[in-house]
């Protein structure tokens, strides 16, 4: 548990929270690329196996999962602000419901 990265639901979790967005894609995605080195680090030098990490697997999961919907909301924002804004308490909901199904 303690060389797995950071996910999309923290993310929502930050935002839902008020807080540093940015700041929290940054961490996921940073903590994400360090898993592809950090886990059969960690596991080689913990429990004295190799756990091998699919490195461009966990690249194209990192840019579909946290990425591409940060770029496709900053996009959307930009084109379509007062859309947007009057969606923005829809999409929170939704996003709390998504990870609650998704979580069990």
């Amino acid at each position: 548990v303690g060389a797995c990265p950071g996910g999309t639901a923290s993310n929502v979790v930050t935002y839902l929270a008020k807080a540093d967005v940015p700041l929290s894609v940054a961490m996921t995605t940073v903590s994400t690329v360090g898993a592809v080195v950090m886990t059969p680090l960690l596991t080689s030098l913990l429990l004295g196996t190799l756990v091998q990490v699919d490195a461009l697997g966990l690249l194209l999961s990192t840019v579909q999962v946290v990425l591409l919907p940060v770029a496709l909301g900053t996009a959307l924002n930009q084109a379509f602000p007062r859309t947007i804004e009057r969606l923005t308490p829809l999409s929170t909901l939704s996003a709390v419901m998504l990870i609650a199904l998704i979580c069990g």
